[in-house]
């Protein structure tokens, strides 16, 4: 007798847990995506349809009869009542499809077949609590759609992660699959129907400068249906703009958060870049890569500010092409005030220029070429100075304004900016200049005046070099003083004379 009541317990307690147990359902399957490698971005969904909570700690998902386990990445083990969870093969690919996906995320590294295959939820004591058999010709095979439980039918439809099944129309030729793998059935309930939304893509982040023509480009946005799309950008500056491509310029200087949103008819999508309009008049204006004296102590390259506005250039490197060294990167709250220079010389840039041939090099944050200024066998002691007919020699003049007048060249070497500026003519300078007067209005020094005529144009260093020294030599100066006292002295005899001859009986 007690044989007997210890068998109907048992036999009691194995059917009051089994409604337990079967409240997991296998709901939903992403087995062939629609674009790019299935790899590791293959998931299945499932459900608790039961009205309290189970813990899933020790459960096992199987593919084929192969364990994979379950390990808990994101959310708990405990599935609540209602709730869903995802078995994922790679989670962290899976939030990259399903970024707004908060619950429960298994590990369980698998390979869903795309053509049909077993798959099982056991607990731990490897009981199955759901099992199903899906094949290719149910649907979803490889149209971005997934295989998702209608009772005890399958359809096709969007994905729902985390969410109620959302049905489509199934094609003709699916067939329906029931939680019992050995038999499957065609619904004869109206689908629900369904639309994907589209994808917006507003390209990449962008660095940009006032004034200029910035190409934004929406074309590569799609939709799964192929549903005709609409395009409005809003610019961030308050323009809206109702193109899928098109140039804009930036009046100011500033960062811009600039959204793409696109509407297929049914669904919209947004997508937002980041645009930092700057300052375009940052340039190299001056390097010196063949000094005089040792080039590791005497190299420098400068950069100039020919905006009205203090730019900042944190992020900005410079590099050259020759050398091995690692480009320099302008520090944080690196500042050049309106038209001014900075100067930054090797010992701190650790900038190898060579002297037979290279090109110095500023880069925008990221890497992109701004400016390139190639030259050749540089001349002994001279800069390669910007001027408004290119780069060319000159004397070297290191945070001030450049020399204008273009050195002697008579080897015919020469400087190019990116390829673009052809090599320069050089031009012999001219010795009938004269110091006028120091002009406010020319940076960084003096104007002078042609003996012969009236235009106006820079000195050279060495003319104003020489004609400083000639006044300021102390030894002409005392000969000059000189000068004065003794025709001052002969004056006075001369009139002391006079007068007396004058008053004389």
């Amino acid at each position: 007798m007690k044989k007997l009541f210890s068998i109907i317990i048992l036999v009691a307690l194995f059917f009051i847990a089994k409604p337990v147990f079967g409240a997991v359902v296998i709901n939903e399957i992403m087995y062939d995506m629609e674009t790019g490698s299935d790899s590791g971005r293959e998931w299945v969904e499932i459900f608790n349809n039961n009205d309290a909570s189970i813990d899933l700690t020790g459960w096992k998902f199987f593919e084929n009869n192969t364990n994979h386990g379950l390990t808990v990445t994101q959310g708990s083990a405990i599935l609540s009542p209602n709730g869903y969870a995802i078995i994922a093969d790679d989670p962290s690919k899976f939030l990259i499809d399903n970024p707004s996906f908060s619950g429960t995320i298994f590990d369980s590294a698998f390979s869903l077949s795309n053509s049909g295959e077993n798959l099982a939820i056991k607990n731990n004591e490897l009981l199955i609590i759901d099992e199903i058999t899906y094949n290719s010709t149910q649907g979803a095979n490889g149209n971005g759609q997934s295989l998702q439980k209608d009772n005890s039918t399958w359809r096709t439809g969007a994905p729902t992660p985390g969410t109620l099944n959302n049905f489509s129309v199934a094609p003709e030729n699916s067939s329906s699959d029931s939680t019992d793998s050995s038999s499957s059935t065609q619904t004869g309930q109206p689908p629900t129907s369904a639309n994907m939304p589209p994808i917006a893509d507003a390209g990449d982040n962008i660095i940009g400068f006032v004034n200029q023509e910035i190409k934004f480009d929406g074309t590569k946005s799609s939709d799964p249906e192929d549903d005709e799309l609409h395009y409005e950008w809003n610019m961030g500056d308050g323009k809206l703009i109702e193109k899928d491509s098109f140039t804009y310029t930036y009046a100011y200087p500033g960062t811009y958060m600039v959204t793409l949103m696109i509407y297929d008819g049914r669904n919209y999508a947004f997508d937002t870049v980041t645009v930092k309009i700057q300052q375009a008049q940052i340039t190299i204006n001056e390097f010196l890569p063949n000094p005089t004296g040792k080039d590791e102590e005497e190299e420098w390259i400068e950069v100039y500010n020919g905006s009205d506005f203090i730019t900042d250039i944190s992020g900005w490197e410079l590099t050259d092409s020759a050398s091995s060294s690692k480009p320099f990167t302008f520090p944080q709250n690196t500042l050049i005030a309106p038209k001014s220079y900075l100067v930054f010389s090797r010992q701190i840039t650790k900038i190898t220029l060579n002297n037979d041939q290279d090109s110095v090099k500023l880069l925008l944050p990221g890497g992109v070429v701004f400016q390139e200024i190639k030259y050749e066998k540089p001349l002994l002691g001279k800069s390669s100075a910007r001027t408004d007919e290119g780069f060319v020699w000159s004397e070297p003049t290191p945070g001030m304004a450049n020399i204008s007048t273009i050195a002697i060249n008579s080897n015919k070497q020469t400087i190019s900016q990116a390829d673009i500026v052809e090599p320069q003519i050089t031009k012999n300078s001219t010795k009938t200049y004269s110091i006028n007067l120091t002009d406010n209005k020319i940076e960084g020094g003096y104007i002078v005046m042609k003996s012969d005529s009236s235009t106006y144009a820079k000195a050279s260093v060495d003319e104003l070099a020489s004609v400083k020294q000639s006044s300021q030599n102390p030894i002409n100066l005392v000969l000059l003083i000189i000068c004065i006292v003794s025709v001052s002295g002969l004056i006075g005899l001369s009139l002391i004379k006079f007068r007396k001859k004058s008053f004389s009986p």
